[in-house]
């Protein structure tokens, strides 16, 4: 899916983690990237809602 392209292209960035939605296919894609053999210090983090996903991110 397009959203995991996005986060293994934030990994190859250098980027440290990425926050994805909780609902919908968010999940489903959390599940997929855990088996893509993303670098052991990236996170992959989930969000409820954008309220949340900023107190994530700005902590």
């Amino acid at each position: 899916s397009r959203l995991s392209l996005r986060v293994r292209e934030a990994a190859k960035l250098g980027f440290k983690r990425c926050i994805i939605p909780s609902a919908g296919r968010g999940a489903k894609v959390h599940a997929e990237l855990t088996d893509i053999g993303l670098p052991a210090d990236f996170k992959v983090l989930t969000a409820s809602s954008l309220a949340v996903a900023l107190e994530i991110a700005l902590h």
